[in-house]
């Protein structure tokens, strides 16, 4: 199975200067949407494949994405200039969840999530498991710890193992995340323990490439950006 691990593009609170003014659920910039946009075309004609690859199969066959606001913008155009579905699938949010932290008290308080009237007006047609989102949003939780969040990305990495062993051995499948998520997630998939204190810096609409097999994992490449120029390239 051929894996693609994208973070979303541009958030609000990426650029921000004043924390306080910091959001659980961040949309997307104009400039995120710009990136999003690029990215779509650029997976559309292939370019995240070997040259050799381009003409078999479809450039991806399965398409999944966070319920976070910012990574349905993100995977939006891409879901739709390929007519591919996107599948939500919740444990790829960012690390931490949805929280807000009061800047006196510092006490961080969890937020709710989009409901599925929400989902479908961020990223129309997108499918998600009976009950994994209700009508009162999908988080409903407090601020989710670091330790969890580490746990989590070896969890998540299980079930791409055992979704590699069911699946077409060609089959190309792209997960839109986030960047601190992602982060442990690449050191999981590299048999190693993800800890804090080790870090992958991963630009907006990055692109990573594994291969994943009964064998293991094999790296192609990491944080691939060129389908944004220099102006539109920025890693928050």
């Amino acid at each position: 199975m051929d894996l693609f691990l994208i973070r979303h593009g541009e958030s609000a609170n990426n650029v921000l200067t004043d924390v306080s003014k910091r959001v659980a659920d961040p949309n997307l910039t104009d400039l995120g949407r710009e990136q999003a946009e690029h990215l779509s075309v650029y997976l559309a004609a292939g370019r995240h494949l070997y040259p050799h690859e381009r003409s078999s199969g479809r450039p991806l066959d399965r398409l999944y994405t966070s319920a976070m606001i910012r990574s349905l913008q993100t995977s939006a155009p891409t879901s739709a200039r390929l007519e591919l579905p996107a599948d939500i699938w919740i444990d790829v949010h960012e690390t931490g969840g949805l929280f807000l932290t009061d800047l006196e008290t510092g006490i961080a308080a969890g937020r709710i999530g989009v409901t599925p009237a929400e989902l479908e007006q961020q990223l129309p047609g997108a499918k998600f498991t009976e009950g994994a989102i209700s009508d009162a949003g999908w988080w409903s939780q407090g601020k989710e710890t670091p330790a969890a969040g580490l746990g989590r990305a070896i969890a998540v990495v299980e079930q791409l193992r055992a979704l590699a062993s069911s699946v077409h051995v060609d089959e190309r499948v792209g997960i839109v995340s986030h960047g601190d998520f992602l982060s442990a997630l690449l050191k999981a998939l590299l048999d190693g323990l993800p800890v804090p204190s080790a870090r992958y810096q991963l630009a907006n609409t990055g692109i990573s490439r594994f291969g994943l097999n009964s064998e293991g994992t094999v790296v192609h490449y990491v944080n691939r950006v060129e389908h944004l120029d220099d102006a539109r390239w920025v890693n928050h």
